[in-house]
């Protein structure tokens, strides 16, 4: 009997599946719009994994989980036949390129192993990997500065040393490749004949002997090892344990972790690019919660007395919701792969929007891997958003009783209160009565179409809310700047000291109204704290307001410091004057005839607080490195370096005349040391007391009618006279700006626009379902005098009622929610100032309107083939 039970509702499952068309209608399109949400959202953030990993590793030079550097062939052996290494290869640097044509890009010659070329992102437009003696592979950047064709057995003048031996080499080219510049050096590879050729009176021990003098040929002769593991997780705790497994101290093997692995930064992850991912996520999960949940939720009042029927012939509650969401499932076998393809398609689409605003990324080849987990994430996220949604119509349907089921009506169990008057009912407040016969159905449809235009109303306000200026201020120094490309860039390697030809030949370009340079210390510099300094430096770690992300040492680093065994960085500026006006002043002020003496010094606030380590005043010993200072390694008595300092420093007292905010991006270099106490001084004073200071940067002020022209010189000096230099300008960052902008704006616009469809969708469906199942209603208020004008009019005002609650809900929670959270940008974006804007909403209020106008009257005319007897005999 119970076998028979389950049949039979299974048969009536059926039936009520295929007489619910118009709801199996809507509910694959939300369901496949959830999808496409999902699928989307995955999409992109698998793309931006995908090109942030690749172009990370392009600037780290290989694709390997690790690298062993500089060891011996015996290391070599022992340590990849640890079975957690799955795959490995090396090459072997021979030296490095001295040729004057190639002193402004790092040349380095390598014999390389053929798979480990593959590991370093070369493939070989033509020819193949050398092995005569004579026979070189070269990249095209090489080839061009050597003004070389790009064809095999062009001749390729080398010059380099090896073992303190110079050489002198022709090499014949045996196979070229497109040189990268996100990379900041060039490798160029040789035969092993040749490796054998030069290095036969050497052993492995003249090599490791020479690695521990650091001298100019450090490192040549020994391996450099890239490994993989079986995946990318807890990268550097399986180098250590090979390390130590293969019977090495840590100290005896230098390794290197690719930090371009996700896996090995998403602990520096951004919170405010986490908060953003979040929001968005939970916005699509709300989203396709609102729409599935109306459509069944409808569904099951609209069939409450089929579910009555199925409690009749002996159906359980938990048989019922089964029910439920098997019909739910079986649409989502429908939707969900439309939405997975649609998603995937529309994330492709969006890849190269968002990259338009994402500056130094080279994106011109790249191509969405189409990631299994983008589908499966997609499917099973939406799958678990139609399982809630359907949960509680689900249980409604499981409740109700054969008895109540007969007699169920949309209206509320409250008792309503009646008013007796003597003009008769009045329409609007019929309508009113209507939307509160079911206030849970109403306050959906309320929300879902509210929450794309509360979405429109953040982007939109979030977008005008970016001031150009601000950011052509924080960017920029001038209207032109220029710098060598590994400043501009800091994903490029190479010399920060700007080139004195290219300053030159920008300078002497016409319209020049002024030039401003700015100056630092290159390498590491140490400055150990006052007393007072050092007493604020504990404060502020006990405030939490120290750097203490795991990076290296940093940690014990701090600690070395509190208890006064280590001094701490120090980063080192000096500005023209009229650079100097462009500081924010925290605390003090800046007086420049006093500041031009010599005796003073400013000093910056930590990053992202307004404390620092000093206040105007205090006085600051910094050191100064002459002209017999030198930069030395410490090592431990086996030879290993442990540390490294400045030796036959002299040090100065300054007072501190003031401290200012955080330095503009753009008068900096682009880097910065963790918990780094960062110093300016006057020019003089930096040039005449440290013979390592250089000048990075120079900033020019040009005539307008001059831009154009300059903008064109720069261009063209940079790519084709000497591709090592690079130039910012104000045309370039306005491109830049709006990138950004245009791909916030329209990211957030086609989500906004994908949910209002939703949204809109909920209403249209709300509102047919409403008029079908009030047939017989309307029949009998048109027997009783109610003329079809004024029936119109009653669905019209439910309409106009829906809309003015979403007007409201819309400006309430979307005023909060920008006050609350899109303002609370001012305090993380430099060039941002929040504006609210109305604008959005009142863009969309027509289109809503007319909705919710044309809707009722279409839907109701479905009801008018019927006659008000018909009507009145049907049984719903």
């Amino acid at each position: 009997m119970k076998n028979n039970n389950k049949k039979i509702i299974r048969r009536l499952s059926n039936r009520s599946l295929k007489n619910n068309r118009m709801r199996n209608i809507f509910a694959v399109i939300a369901i496949a719009l959830t999808a496409l949400l999902f699928t989307t959202l995955f999409s992109v953030g698998s793309g931006m994994i995908q090109v942030t990993q690749e172009q990370s590793m392009r600037a780290i030079g290989t694709s390997a989980h690790a690298g062993f550097k500089e060891i011996t062939k015996e290391q070599y052996d022992k340590l990849t036949r640890h079975p957690l290494i799955k795959k490995s290869s090396y090459d072997i640097l021979i030296g490095f390129a001295k040729n004057k044509e190639l002193q402004k890009r790092q040349t380095e010659i390598r014999y390389i192993e053929p798979e480990n070329l593959d590991f370093t992102f070369t493939r070989l437009k033509e020819g193949k990997l050398p092995d005569e003696e004579n026979e070189i592979v070269v990249d095209t950047i090489v080839m061009d500065m050597l003004h070389i064709p790009h064809k095999i057995g062009a001749k390729i003048p080398l010059e380099f040393g090896f073992m303190g031996k110079e050489y002198k080499e022709t090499f014949t080219v045996s196979g070229w490749y497109k040189g990268d510049p996100v990379i900041g050096a060039s490798q160029v590879y040789l035969s092993k004949a040749f490796l054998n050729k030069i290095e036969k009176n050497y052993t492995e021990k003249d090599f490791v002997n020479l690695k521990k003098s650091q001298s100019e040929d450090s490192g040549v002769g020994l391996i450099q090892a890239n490994v993989f593991f079986s995946n990318s997780r807890n990268i550097e705790k399986k180098v250590l344990k090979v390390i130590k497994d293969s019977g090495y101290a840590t100290k005896e093997i230098d390794y290197g972790i690719n930090w371009g692995y996700l896996s090995e930064r998403s602990k520096d992850i951004d919170p405010v690019s986490l908060f953003m991912v979040l929001t968005a996520f939970f916005v699509m999960l709300l989203t396709g919660y609102l729409i599935i949940y109306n459509i069944f939720y409808i569904s099951i009042i609209r069939d409450i007395r089929f579910y009555g029927l199925l409690k009749t012939i002996g159906a359980t509650k938990k048989q019922i919701k089964s029910l439920v969401r098997r019909q739910a499932f079986l649409l989502s076998c429908i939707g969900i792969p439309v939405g997975l393809g649609l998603g995937y398609v529309v994330g492709i689409g969006m890849m190269p929007l968002i990259f338009k605003g994402m500056d130094g990324l080279n994106t011109a080849n790249f191509h969405l891997n189409a990631n299994p987990y983008i589908f499966l994430f997609g499917a099973l996220f939406s799958l678990f958003t139609v399982i809630i949604s359907c949960r509680k119509p689900g249980k409604i349907a499981g409740s109700v009783s054969p008895v109540e089921a007969t007699k169920y009506t949309e209206t509320s169990n409250k008792k309503m209160k009646t008013k007796r008057t003597t003009n008769g009912a009045k329409i609007s407040k019929m309508a009113l009565s209507n939307l509160a016969r079911n206030k849970k159905k109403t306050i959906v449809v309320i929300l879902s179409m509210s929450l794309s235009v509360i979405l429109l109303t953040e982007v939109v306000t979030f977008v005008k809310s970016f001031r150009l200026d601000n950011y052509l201020e924080e960017m920029l120094t001038g209207d032109f700047m220029i710098g060598q490309a590994a400043l501009m860039n800091t994903g490029l390697s190479g010399s920060l000291k700007l080139d004195e030809n290219y300053y030159k030949a920008v300078s002497s370009e016409e319209g020049i109204e002024s030039i401003n340079q700015l100056y630092c210390l290159p390498g590491d510099t140490a400055h150990t704290l006052s007393e007072s300094g050092h007493a604020q430096y504990q404060k502020l770690f006990s405030e939490g307001k120290l750097d203490v992300r795991d990076f290296g040492n940093n940690l014990s680093e701090i600690q070395k410091v509190i208890k006064k065994n280590s001094p701490i960085a120090e980063e080192r500026f000096a500005y023209d004057e009229a650079l100097l006006k462009k500081l924010k002043v925290i605390k003090g002020s800046i007086d420049l005839g006093k500041f031009n003496t010599g005796r003073y010094i400013l000093v910056q606030v930590l990053n992202d607080t307004k404390s620092s380590y000093y206040k105007p005043g205090d006085k600051v010993e910094l050191e100064l490195h002459g002209p017999e200072s030198k930069y030395v390694y410490v090592r431990d008595k086996k030879g290993n370096i442990i540390d490294s300092k400045w030796e036959n420093v002299t040090k100065k007292t300054y007072e501190v005349m003031a401290v200012v905010d955080e330095i503009p991006t753009s008068m900096t270099l682009r880097r910065f040391g963790m918990n780094a106490l960062v110093t300016i001084m006057p020019v003089k004073e930096l040039l005449a007391n440290c013979s390592d200071a250089e000048r990075f940067a120079a900033a020019f002020q040009v005539q307008d009618d001059k831009e154009a022209a300059l903008q064109s010189f720069l261009k063209n000096y940079t790519e084709k006279v000497d591709p090592n230099t690079d130039f910012e300008s104000k045309e370039g960052l306005r491109g830049e700006f709006s990138s950004i902008i245009n791909m916030i704006g329209m990211v957030g616009g086609a989500l906004s626009l994908v949910i209002s469809v939703i949204g809109i969708l909920n209403f249209i469906n709300t509102m047919l379902t409403s008029v079908i199942t009030r047939k017989r209603e309307f029949a009998m208020l048109q027997s009783i005098g109610l003329t079809n004008s004024q029936l119109k009019r009653m669905l019209v005002y439910e309409g106009m009622y829906y809309i003015s609650f979403t007007a409201v809900i819309s400006i309430v929670i979307g005023s909060l929610l920008s006050v609350s959270v899109v303002r609370a940008f001012n305090n993380v974006v430099e060039y941002f100032t929040y504006h609210f804007t109305i604008i959005p909403f009142l863009s969309v209020l027509p289109v809503f309107v007319i909705i919710a106008v044309a809707v009722p009257v279409i839907s109701y005319q479905s009801t008018k083939k019927y006659s008000i007897v018909e009507r009145l005999r049907e049984v719903e």
